[in-house]
């Protein structure tokens, strides 16, 4: 069977570690959607006993999918390209729809606002997300 052989010692100069640069504009990204959502999360706890279980699950899968996107963001994976676009949409429905059921008379101004958002969220996206693709490749 060979008997017990022992691991060659770890040199830590030549160890590679784990870590990915993130340019400067797709980290302040990730940043601010953490932050946003953090803010999301706090709103949503001080509300939760007067939310319907409808939402209230809508609003913690769609927290947890946000923080999901987030590190996916700072590590670089391909699926973030396409999930942070669905994950825009859905945050936009969830709320005016919350806002249509719940709040109507600020419905419209929360409906402008959350659309400016969501599309000034994705125009940086994309541009952030593809400068620093664009930079990969090079």
């Amino acid at each position: 069977m060979g008997g017990y052989q022992a691991p060659p010692p770890v040199d830590k100069e030549a160890r590679k570690k784990y870590d990915t640069h993130v340019e400067a504009p797709l980290e302040l990204y990730a940043i601010l959607q953490f932050v946003a959502t953090l803010a999301g999360m706090i709103i949503y706890m001080s509300r939760f006993d007067e939310i319907t279980p409808f939402y209230q699950w809508f609003f913690a899968a769609g927290i947890v999918l946000s923080i999901m996107i987030c590190g996916g963001i700072m590590e670089q994976k391909r699926w973030v390209s396409i999930a942070e676009y669905l994950r825009l949409a859905l945050v936009l429905v969830a709320l005016n729809s919350y806002y249509y059921f719940w709040y109507v008379d600020w419905l419209a101004i929360m409906a402008a606002f959350s659309i400016a958002l969501t599309v000034l969220s994705a125009l940086y996206f994309t541009w952030s997300w593809r400068k620093f693709h664009r930079l990969q490749s090079a």
